[in-house]
């Protein structure tokens, strides 16, 4: 059994005797020196390609590998071997391996935390997770990553099985969402500060539409001060959905707020207090949600929206 360190927080088994395995790495500047740990392991052969002309190197005992690029460029790394016993241990951070490639099957079930404050990450390879199908959370996988600007296309359709999505781009500066983002994952339930903190200027139509099990949406929008418009209909069919306290906390840009966001969650919602907090760049009506959600946690729900056009009709226990 060999087991892969990949991105900050993963340590995981692959569960097999022998491994081939790649990833690309960018040299930017040289001398640059890179290298991995083979911190422990029997009966160790490990071949490393580093991709950049030099012999292959074979390494049959543990501890630091290194090697130095002499020249700038994208350099794809090989490695390939194992272990005899199921004592292996490769750690491979230190190669800072991600504008290429897609991480190996790791037989883990949680990505939490996996790239998280990682500030020099500037992109997210297409397909990064495809050979993951089993993982279960995302949570906090890019948290703090300030340099990301943009999610591909498709990144979570291979993973079927997610249900928490917790602060997964949160304090990113990604600009926009990609349609369907969302679409494979029915599973779904975690949605909480989401895209906290980001840099988005719209919604997609549609976005959770298949997460019909979806309970959370605490903060998820929280502090996305560029964002402007919120699609209607945005929590469509979402019968499970509880939580909505600071969703859109001090989106300060946002223009308007649909009358039937919530129409399909109406009477089902526990907290929606500071949900839209400090928005108060919009200028319609708000929904009057103390009618149909008089029930729900509402404090300080629609605070400094003084610029609506219904502000007077807003209870006061409601602004």
């Amino acid at each position: 059994m060999l087991k892969l360190t990949y991105g900050k927080n993963y340590t995981a088994p692959i569960p097999v005797p022998t491994v081939g395995w790649e990833m690309g790495v960018e040299v930017d500047s040289v001398p640059d020196t890179r290298s991995f740990d083979i911190s422990s392991g029997t009966g160790i052969d490990v071949d490393v390609d580093w991709g950049d002309g030099s012999l292959v190197e074979t390494f049959t005992t543990a501890g630091t590998k290194a090697h130095e690029f002499a020249s700038t460029g994208t350099y794809t790394i090989k490695l390939s071997g194992g272990f005899s016993g199921n004592d292996g241990k490769l750690v491979v951070g230190e190669l800072k391996p991600i504008s290429t490639g897609v991480i190996p099957y790791m037989g883990i079930s949680s990505f939490a935390y996996v790239f998280a404050y990682c500030p020099s990450l500037t992109s997210i390879p297409s397909g990064l997770f495809d050979n993951n199908t089993s993982v279960t959370s995302f949570s906090t996988a890019f948290l703090g990553c300030t340099s990301i600007t943009e999610i591909p296309d498709g990144l979570f359709d291979n993973n079927t099985s997610v249900t928490d999505f917790g602060g997964t781009f949160a304090l990113t500066d990604i600009t926009s969402i990609p349609t369907g983002l969302f679409d494979n994952n029915i599973w779904a339930t975690d949605f909480s500060s989401c895209f906290y903190g980001t840099s988005i200027t719209g919604v997609p139509t549609d976005l959770f539409k298949n997460c019909y099990d979806a309970e959370t949406f605490e903060g998820c929008f929280y502090d996305c001060s560029d964002l402007t418009t919120i699609p209607s209909k945005l929590f469509n069919n979402l019968l499970q959905a509880k939580y909505f306290g600071s969703c859109f906390n001090s989106c300060t840009s946002l223009g308007a707020i649909p009358t039937d966001l919530f129409d399909d969650s109406s009477g089902g919602i526990d907290t929606l207090d500071r949900c839209f907090y400090n928005c108060h760049s919009v200028t319609s009506s708000v929904p009057e949600l103390w009618v149909y959600q008089h029930g729900a946690l509402h404090t300080d729900c629609f605070y400094n929206c003084t610029s609506a056009t219904n502000y007077g009709d807003i209870p006061y226990d409601w602004k």
